[in-house]
C-alpha cells in the first residue's frame, strides 16, 4: 500500500481493533486480581482533572497537527482478537497499541531533537520493581528511555510502569474517588489500584497505567495534600499517598467516572493518544514531588529552542548606537552565551576564574670579578591576559 500523508493526531486516533472477550467459564481462569499483603494502598483517590485533550493541545498541538507520510498501520490478526486472559490482552496491546505509540514517540522526539527516545516496551526490557519487604515485582509494561550507545550496557530504568488486566476481572467503572479506608477485605476494584500504586512508589515515579480490553486508566501518584513534609517524598507517599486517575475507554469515548464528556474542546482522547502523551510526560520529569505544577507546564522542550530562549534572556540589551546597558561599546557581534552554551551546565553559578600569573624574565648571570657572587637584573612583572 502506498504511503499516505496524515497528521500525527490522525495517526494516534485511528479506531482500535475490536477485541472480543472469550467465554470465561470455558477459559477456566481465576476471576480474582493479583494482590499481596506487601502492596501499598493510597489513602486518597481523585480524578486527574487536567489530563484532557484541551491541556494536550496547549502542549503539543503543533506536533500533533504536522502532517507527514506514513506506511501501513500495524494490525492484530483476527485470530488474536478474542482474548481469554490477561496474556491475550497483552498480545493485542503489543501488536497494536505499543507499535503505534512507539512510532509516534519516534516522530515526536525527532521533531523535538531529543537524543534519548522513550519507548513503550514490555517490562522485561526495563529494571524490575525492587522492594525491601518483598521479592521484586514484575509489571507488564515499562517506559524506557535510551539510545543506541546505551543498548546492552544495562537494563534501563522503568520510568513508566504499566500492567495489563482483563475486563472480566476488573471493571474500571467501579473505581470510586474519595478517601480510602484501610481494610483487610478490599473491594476487587481496589486490588489493581494498589498494584500500580505500589509500582510507582517503589520506582519513585509519579506516572503509571493499567490497561484492559475495554479501557486505559492513567494514574499520577504523590503525597496527599497537607502531608507531613519532614519525611522523604516516596516514604510519605507510601504512608499517606494520593492517586489521581483518568479513564479512556477502548472505543474512544474518554468519559470520566461521572460519565460526562471531558472538557476537551469537542474532541476525545484515544487510548493510543493518551499513552503517547503519558510517555512524553514521563520523559520530561517522572520523579515524585510534594506538589506538581499545572500539567501544561510539563511540556518536553526542544533543546534548540531552549538554548535560544536562554540566549535571549542572557544577552544584554543594546541601544541604536551599539551601546550596552552599561554604556560600553559592543566589541563583537558574536553572542558569548550562545557560542559557549552547554545544556549540561547549570546556569546561575559563577564560573571559576584563574588568577593571572606573574612572569619574571631572568637575565644571564653577571659574575663580578673576584667576588664569586651573582648579580640579577630587575625587570617589571608582566601579566598575561586571560581570555
Amino acid at each position: 500500500m502506498a504511503e499516505s500523508e496524515e497528521s500525527l493526531l490522525d495517526y494516534l486516533t485511528h479506531d482500535n481493533p475490536i477485541l472480543i472477550l472469550g467465554d470465561q467459564e470455558k477459559a477456566g481462569t481465576n476471576q480474582t486480581n493479583t494482590s499481596t499483603s506487601s502492596y501499598k494502598q493510597p489513602m486518597q483517590i481523585a480524578l486527574w482533572t487536567d489530563f484532557n485533550l484541551s491541556t494536550l493541545n496547549k502542549m503539543y498541538d503543533d506536533i500533533l497537527r504536522r502532517k507527514c507520510k506514513r506506511g501501513d498501520l500495524p494490525t492484530v490478526d483476527e485470530i488474536f482478537r478474542t482474548v481469554w486472559n490477561e496474556a491475550g490482552v497483552e498480545t493485542a496491546i503489543y501488536d497494536w497499541t505499543s507499535k503505534v505509540v512507539c512510532e509516534a514517540l519516534k516522530e515526536a522526539h525527532e521533531q523535538l531533537h531529543q537524543s534519548d527516545r522513550i519507548y513503550m516496551a514490555r517490562a522485561c526490557f526495563g529494571e524490575d520493581v525492587r522492594s525491601t519487604s518483598h521479592q521484586p515485582y514484575k509489571p507488564d509494561w515499562a517506559g524506557i528511555q535510551g539510545n543506541r550507545r546505551r543498548c546492552g550496557a544495562e537494563r534501563l530504568q522503568n520510568l513508566l510502569p504499566g500492567d495489563t488486566k482483563i475486563s472480566s476481572k476488573w471493571n474500571v467503572e467501579e473505581i470510586k474517588p474519595g478517601p480510602v479506608k484501610r481494610s483487610f477485605k478490599l473491594p476487587e476494584w481496589m486490588k489493581p489500584i494498589k498494584q500500580i500504586f505500589t509500582y510507582c512508589c517503589e520506582l519513585k515515579t509519579r506516572y503509571g497505567y493499567l490497561i484492559t480490553d475495554e479501557a486505559l486508566v492513567v494514574v499520577r501518584v504523590g503525597p496527599a495534600p497537607g502531608a507531613d513534609r519532614n519525611r522523604e517524598e516516596a516514604k510519605q507517599t507510601h504512608a499517606d499517598g494520593l492517586l489521581e486517575y483518568r479513564i479512556i475507554t477502548w472505543d474512544r469515548t474518554g468519559q470520566d467516572q461521572a460519565g460526562s464528556s471531558p472538557s476537551d474542546q469537542g474532541g476525545r482522547l484515544s487510548v493510543n493518544l493518551a499513552l503517547w502523551w503519558l510517555h512524553l510526560l514521563a520523559a520530561k520529569e517522572n520523579k515524585l514531588q510534594w506538589e506538581y505544577p499545572p500539567l501544561e507546564q510539563e511540556t518536553l522542550e526542544d533543546p534548540g529552542e531552549l538554548q535560544t530562549s536562554i540566549t535571549q534572556l542572557a544577552a544584554p540589551e543594546r541601544s541604536d548606537d551599539g551601546q550596552t546597558e552599561s554604556g560600553s561599546q559592543s566589541q563583537s557581534t558574536a553572542d558569548p552565551v550562545s557560542s559557549s552554551f552547554d545544556p549540561s551546565v547549570s546556569f546561575g553559578l559563577d564560573s571559576p576564574t584563574r588568577k593571572p600569573r606573574s612572569h619574571k624574565r631572568r637575565r644571564p648571570a653577571d659574575k663580578e670579578s673576584g667576588s664569586g657572587s651573582t648579580k640579577r637584573g630587575k625587570y617589571p612583572t608582566t601579566q598575561l591576559a586571560v581570555s
